[in-house]
């Protein structure tokens, strides 16, 4: 009998601290969570924002899931330094860049001149808001703790 409950004891533990995937966004400076999801299902993230240099839209698909953060697809209207040179195609009055890159975190340097936006799922961040100008965001897939997930504990 004791073995039993010793059993089912290092199960749950083992169970408790088995990890499982997390969709972060984090700031850097404070380094604060500003949220977390577990991810069950692949979690669909829009970025958009204005080009510094060339004053333009760019809109950056990603899809959060077990593996980590995949950029899908890049959009915008012109070329300019840090945006593709090759490899997209022309979608009516927007460039495409259709891509399936996988990425073990996404760094973003946060101005007022992009004003930055990030739509996960229905819920849409204002980048600028949250981390100030100059600022940095960091979105990663993360392994934590099911226990932690289960106590909203995200770190």
């Amino acid at each position: 009998m004791r073995i039993l409950l010793v059993l089912g004891l290092a199960g749950a533990v083992i169970l408790a601290l088995w990890p499982v995937p997390v969709l972060t966004v984090r700031s850097t400076n404070p380094a604060r969570l500003l949220w977390g999801q577990q991810v069950r299902a692949p979690i669909p993230l829009r970025l958009e924002y204005t080009h510094s240099v060339e004053r333009t839209p760019v809109a950056e698909l990603y899809r959060a899931d077990a593996q980590g953060l995949r950029l899908l697809r890049m959009e915008f209207v012109s070329q300019g330094a840090g945006l593709p040179s090759a490899g997209y195609v022309r979608e009516g009055d927007r460039l495409v860049l259709k891509t399936d890159r996988l990425l073990n975190n996404l760094a973003l340097r946060v101005s007022a001149v992009a004003r930055p936006r990030l739509t996960v799922g229905r819920q849409t961040f204002d980048l600028l808001a949250l981390a100030g100008d100059g600022g940095t965001v960091v979105l990663a897939v993360r392994p934590l703790p099911r226990l932690a997930v289960l106590l909203g504990v995200l770190y």
